[in-house]
């Protein structure tokens, strides 16, 4: 818990970067999308959506629509 505290601390004080695959600027390493390019970074890993707090009718209709626009449903949550 302290490391993981201290973790947070560090990562707001001096946040860690890379560069851009495609256009090699700094960009912190958290990033899906390159701010400058818009190029997808290749380990940004697969987008997720989480959906808090809505009914079972609500959540059925979401997915449905998540779906539509090409939105994986292994990758929709709700909490």
């Amino acid at each position: 818990m302290v490391r993981t505290v201290r973790k947070r601390i560090a990562d707001r004080i001096a946040p860690s970067s890379t560069t851009c695959s495609a256009c090699g600027i700094e960009i912190p390493d958290d990033s899906i999308f390159c701010p400058r390019c818009g190029a997808r970074e290749p380990d940004a890993g697969e987008p997720g959506v989480v959906i808090r707090g809505v009914s079972e009718e609500t959540s059925e209709a979401l997915t449905d629509a998540l779906q539509e626009v090409g939105v994986d449903e292994d990758l929709i949550q709700y909490e």
